[in-house]
C-alpha cells in the first residue's frame, strides 16, 4: 500500500468513525468495528491495526474524539462536531446564459465614483494595490432589458450592492440610484 493510498484510507476511515461516533454519547473503540470494513481485505492484521491506530490518533489530535477512560471515547465538545456537510460534494451540470458587459462602462463608473459609494458616500475598503474597492451595479438589470451604459450603472459598496439585490427596500433603492446617477 502506498503512502497516498494509506492517507486516503485513513481519511475515509476517520470520516466513517466520526459519523458512527456521533450517534453515541460514549463508545468503546470496538463499537466502531463496522467502520473497519473500509480496510482492504488483503491488509495484514498488523497493517490494519496501525491504520486504525493512526485514524484514532488523528481524530484525537484534531479534537474530534477524546478518551474518557480505558478503551472508552466520546465526541469532543469542540466545533468539529458541528462541521456539517460532506467531504466530496456532488456536482451538477448546468447551462447558463450570461450578458456580455462592457468592461469600459464598469471602469468608467468606478472612476466616476472616485473611491466612494455613489449611494451612501462611504469610502470603499482599500485593496492591496491601494485602490478603493467598489462594485458596479446595473440599476435596471440587463435581464429586465436594462442598458449596459453609464446612465444605468452605479458604483456601490458591497453592503449597498447586497441591499440592492436582496434588501426588502430594493425598489426604493432603485429609485434613489436613478436619481443619483441622473444628478451626476
Amino acid at each position: 500500500m502506498t503512502n497516498r493510498e494509506r492517507r486516503e484510507l485513513q481519511s475515509r476511515l476517520q470520516s466513517a468513525i466520526e459519523k458512527m461516533a456521533r450517534s453515541k454519547i460514549e463508545f468503546r473503540w470496538r463499537d466502531l468495528q463496522p467502520c473497519f470494513k473500509l480496510l482492504p481485505a488483503g491488509l495484514s492484521p498488523k497493517a490494519k491495526a496501525m491504520t486504525v491506530a493512526h485514524a484514532r490518533k488523528n481524530l484525537m489530535e484534531m479534537g474530534i474524539i477524546e478518551r474518557t477512560g480505558w478503551g472508552r471515547y466520546r465526541l469532543s465538545d469542540g466545533d468539529a462536531i458541528d462541521d456539517l456537510g460532506v467531504d466530496r460534494p456532488a456536482t451538477t451540470a448546468t447551462t447558463v446564459q450570461r450578458y456580455a458587459r462592457d468592461p469600459g462602462v464598469r471602469s468608467a463608473v468606478i472612476r466616476r465614483a472616485k473611491g466612494k459609494c455613489e449611494l451612501c458616500c462611504k469610502l470603499g475598503f482599500k485593496r492591496p494595490d491601494g485602490s478603493r474597492y467598489l462594485e458596479a451595479h446595473h440599476i435596471i438589470a440587463l435581464a429586465a432589458d436594462g442598458e449596459d451604459r453609464m446612465t444605468n450603472v452605479i458604483a456601490l459598496c458591497p453592503d449597498d450592492h447586497r441591499k440592492a439585490h436582496f434588501g426588502r427596500r430594493h425598489r426604493e433603492l432603485e429609485k434613489k440610484m436613478i436619481r443619483k446617477v441622473n444628478a451626476a
